[in-house]
């Protein structure tokens, strides 16, 4: 909007120059409230044309933005932010504006940049050609305004809590006191104290029992402005804060802070396990100690060891801490060591017996259980080590004391076996100068048993376990006899008896039975001079088999059998009423026969059965 300058006066070349100069908005009303003149910056601000021709009214001008909200319009009533214009400018036309009628802010449906427009005004009245007008200077404020909404919704969202806050002082300067001037939302959750309840008000009405520290603090900050960073426990609210403080002006400071309760706890808590691991690691009566694993398999030195590993080896731990774990251990060969660190990589954990060497040279036989442990953040093997001097001179003393009985043990069934066969020896004796056919018989068979029960002891005695014979090797040795003493070549004995051994207890009563149930079928089974009736071999079988605690004795062969009307259980010759005894009652098993080929006797026990049987 320009007008001819031919025609103006001084006073309006002079609003003229300044119109078009300025680089704030400007407007020039009249006294009728009509816009007679408009600057680029204003006409741009209100998308104003600059051709003439037609008058632009003040209320067709100011377009409120509740234009937007009502179906009315503006109005200009009193809810339209928009009246504060039309009053200030009505005001000043008529000489009665006051300071605050003449300047202020306000929001316009005017869009610029898509957005409605915030400005900032100023009326101030003037004569132009002799005639009352008034000048509005407008300021674009909507960036300042965005920015300010901006920094408000950050200050409402942001999850640290922030504080603003004046100090005050003492009348010598020093800081007894600060008043808090805003809080945002995470101070208010953070702290369970609301903005209404702080803003305005000072600390020490609110907390008056704070600790002094807080306000000293503080108060260095907004004296000197050196911003600062630190941590510390609020009493009064009974949380741990991590605190950046720093001041914005002079005389105030404010605080970003965030709640680090849980995290102090927590590490006290660790420090109290720590106190707790380290008092047990020093008081553990076995020696201690942390090591890592060099990049070539070797140990580093010692990270650290409690009192007891010190004292196991009697350097102090200064003197330890530039040692390895090499450098007091004997000798040891690097496929031990290879091994031992292959087990700890596979099962995280190896025990192994060596022998330390202490500062004077003495060995320590010790048993060792080697760890993976996480140490400071990294790998390391942490050594529980025990002395087992005492242990190991108790086994020594073991170990003789056990080599002796055996000796003596060895002794009792090395003369067992001579008596029992000095009484075999006056049997036979005895034999030569008998005639009766019966009474040589008895004697045989006497002498049969009592030879049985010898070999049992001559094989303990050559044994190299005191604790059990080998049967296979027992039966050859048994079997050998009985054929001699009673069978003919023509008769075969098979022994089944391989990798079974058997106590003494047991080994007794099963060759007994053995020797009773073999004699009766070298004597009985085989009738004509020792050969079979069907032209057959004549074939003897003894097996004995283990499974777990069960053992299975079978004698069988493949002769005439036993009569029909043979009762067995019932019998009162010698031999098979030791049979019964002995199988079912010493030993407690289950006899079964079978005579469809021959004769089969198998006696099923355990050790269990045994021994309820003997008891």
């Amino acid at each position: 909007m320009k007008e001819d300058t031919s025609s103006l006066t001084a006073a309006d070349l002079q609003l003229q120059i300044i119109l078009e100069t300025s680089p704030v908005g400007m407007l020039v009303f009249n006294d009728r409230e009509e816009i007679i003149a408009a600057n680029p910056p204003a006409e741009h601000m209100f998308s104003l044309s600059s051709g003439g021709g037609s008058v632009l009214r003040c209320g067709d001008f100011f377009r409120c933005i509740n234009r937007l909200r009502t179906a009315r319009g503006c109005g200009h009533s009193d809810a339209c932010p928009a009246c504060a214009l039309f009053h200030g400018l009505r005001a000043t036309l008529a000489g009665t504006a006051t300071i605050d009628d003449q300047r202020g802010e306000t929001q316009l449906n005017c869009e610029l940049g898509g957005e409605p427009l915030w400005i900032r005004y100023t009326f101030r009245s003037f004569a132009v050609s002799g005639r009352q007008g008034v000048l509005l200077t407008v300021d674009n404020i909507s960036d300042l305004r965005r920015s300010e909404r901006q920094y408000a919704q950050l200050f409402k969202e942001m999850l640290n809590a922030f504080s603003l806050h004046e100090i005050l002082c003492d009348d010598q300067g020093h800081p007894v006191d600060y008043r808090f001037i805003a809080v945002n939302p995470a101070f208010e959750r953070m702290t369970g104290l609301s903005a209404v309840q702080v803003v305005g008000r000072t600390v020490l009405d609110i907390l008056p029992d704070i600790e002094p520290h807080w306000i000293a603090t503080y108060g260095q900050v907004a004296l000197t402005g050196q911003p600062i960073h630190f941590e510390n426990y609020c009493r009064e609210i009974d949380k741990h804060f991590s605190v950046h403080a720093f001041s914005p002006a002079p005389g105030q400071f404010a605080c970003l802070f965030e709640d680090i309760t849980q995290r102090k706890r927590a590490e006290e808590l660790l420090a109290v396990q720590e106190r707790k691991y380290r008092d047990l690691f020093e008081a553990n009566q076995d020696g201690i100690s942390l090591f890592r694993i060099n990049p070539d398999g070797k140990p580093a030195p010692f990270l650290n060891v409690n009192t007891a590993a010190a004292g196991m080896v009697g350097y102090s731990k200064a003197e330890l801490a530039g040692m390895t774990a090499l450098d007091v251990e004997k000798a040891v060969s690097p496929e031990s060591i290879a091994q031992r660190l292959a087990t700890l990589a596979t099962t995280g954990q190896a025990k192994f017996e060596t022998v330390l060497i202490d500062k004077d040279q003495r060995e320590i036989p010790v048993e060792i259980l080697a760890q993976s442990v996480d140490y400071e953040g990294e790998p390391a093997v942490m050594n529980i080590v025990r002395d087992i001097s005492a242990r190991k001179q108790a086994e020594e003393a073991l170990r003789a004391s056990v080599a002796e009985k055996e000796a003596l043990l060895r002794e009792v069934h090395h003369r067992v076996k001579n008596n029992l066969a000095a009484i075999v020896g006056l049997f036979d004796l005895q034999r030569q100068s008998m005639d009766n056919p019966q009474a040589l018989t008895v004697l045989a068979e006497l002498s049969g048993r009592i030879r049985s029960m010898s070999l049992v002891h001559e094989k303990l005695y050559r044994s190299d376990s005191l604790a059990s014979i080998d049967f296979q090797e027992y039966l050859h040795s048994l079997i050998s006899h009985l054929r001699t003493s009673f069978g003919t070549a023509r008769i075969r004995c098979d022994i089944a008896a391989r990798g079974v051994r058997m106590p003494l207890d047991l080994a007794v009563p099963c060759g007994m039975i053995i020797n009773e149930l073999v004699t009766n079928a070298l004597k009985y089974a085989f009738p004509d001079n020792g050969s079979h009736p069907e032209g057959e071999d004549c074939i003897i079988h003894i097996a004995l088999s283990r499974d777990n605690n069960t053992f299975t004795l079978s004698v069988a062969d493949n002769g005439v059998g036993l009569p029909a009307d043979f009762d067995w259980r019932t019998a009162k010759t010698l031999g098979l009423m030791l049979v019964r005894m002995l199988g079912q009652h010493q030993l407690g098993g289950r006899y079964e026969m079978d005579q469809r080929q021959g004769t089969r006797f198998t006696l099923t026990f355990t050790l269990r059965t045994r021994s309820l049987a003997s008891e």
